[in-house]
């Protein structure tokens, strides 16, 4: 597709009202990429926000408030969603169970190491996730994040992080403080 990215684009000739009707029957995806690839429309199409989610997670909360503090967003909400779902923090304990086979025991690309609950979890879940793509073709999205998935260690990492600054805004109730 062409990028429009001079003022004198064909959405400037048609009507005001058509081109709202228009934009009326078009989902939020596709406003998005015509704000995309032309400025007119990033100027003048406002995206619709009916939903809102809001999580113990601290960028729902950064997003929550910035459509707030918006005068046009704000007034298009009609629903507030509160995620209740929290990310549970890693066990201290024991993390090996005895009906789960070595990492050793199979070779792979990535890097698992150990006998952790949450390395089983990523390798099972790489499986589940393989063996429903062999039918795939090439290049589908879902093979290409396949492709280049971070290590175990890096992943446990970010879940790590994440967990603790879930633990930060439930701490200080900035979830509730921001509705």
């Amino acid at each position: 597709m062409a990028v429009i990215n001079n003022d004198s684009s064909v959405f400037q000739r048609i009507p005001n009202e058509l081109a709202n009707s228009i934009f009326d029957f078009l989902p939020n995806r596709d406003i998005k990429n015509l704000r995309l690839i032309c400025r007119y429309l990033d100027r003048h199409v406002p995206l619709r926000f009916n939903r809102v989610f809001i999580s113990a997670n601290p960028l729902d909360v950064k997003v929550f408030l910035a459509i707030a503090n918006h005068d046009t967003f704000r007034k298009q909400v009609k629903e507030l969603i509160w995620d209740a779902t929290l990310q549970s923090p890693r066990s201290c304990g024991n993390d090996s169970d005895d009906d789960y086979g070595s990492d050793e025991d199979s070779s792979d690309d990535n890097d698992y190491q150990g006998q952790s609950r949450f390395q089983r979890g990523c390798r099972e879940a790489i499986e589940d996730a393989e063996s429903r793509l062999v039918d795939k073709a090439d290049g589908n999205e879902q093979q290409s994040l396949l492709d280049n998935l971070m290590t175990s260690g890096r992943a446990l990492s970010y879940y790590e992080r994440l967990v603790e600054e879930q633990a930060d805004v439930l701490e200080t109730r900035a979830d509730e403080e921001a509705v």
